[in-house]
């Protein structure tokens, strides 16, 4: 099942980029929507990994509990900009990818092989930092910069998702051989 959210999740990532590419304008509300269900699946995965104890511990289920909630505020977002402002949640939403990209960059996808990080986690990491910053210092007035970022972002993480998904199958069908 791992296998097939990861490249489900890459499908979509790369989909986004290209249509980032085409038109930008309508594509745009499209990020917001992938970021949330993006954030909301990796935070079920993270707590699903913590309950089955393949990476239990604190940190895995309190960011489970972070990606979901954050995946439901943005999926949320045009509730939440008319009670608190769209420059305010645009703001708060740079703050969230900032640290998701904080956490890749620090404590990365550590595969089972080995306690490393991987170079690709971190890399995606640097990019979800400047896509944060840009959101968080001046959300609503750079948007060419914004949809290159972006775009950067959707096409370089469908490729990483699409890599974890083959080595997720990879892995399994080592573990089906022994």
């Amino acid at each position: 099942m791992a296998f097939w959210v990861t490249l489900l999740r890459s499908l979509f990532a790369i989909g986004l980029g290209v249509a980032l590419i085409i038109n930008s304008d309508t594509a745009r509300p499209l990020l917001g929507n992938f970021l949330g269900f993006y954030w909301v699946s990796a935070g079920i995965m993270s707590v699903r990994w913590n309950a089955s104890g393949e990476r239990a511990g604190k940190l895995t289920i309190t960011l489970g509990i972070i990606g979901i909630l954050a995946g439901l505020a943005v999926v949320s977002r045009n509730l939440t900009a008319n009670l608190f402002g769209e420059a305010l949640v645009v703001a708060i939403l740079g703050g969230v990818i900032v640290l998701t990209g904080l956490l890749h960059i620090f404590f990365g996808f550590r595969p089972r092989e080995g306690r490393h990080r991987r170079l690709t986690s971190s890399l995606l990491g640097v990019f979800e930092v400047i896509l944060g910053l840009i959101l968080f210092i001046e959300p609503l007035e750079r948007r060419p910069i914004l949809n290159g970022a972006a775009m950067v972002w959707a096409l370089l993480g469908g490729a990483i998702l699409m890599y974890d998904a083959f080595r997720i199958r990879r892995l399994q069908q080592m573990e089906k051989d022994t």
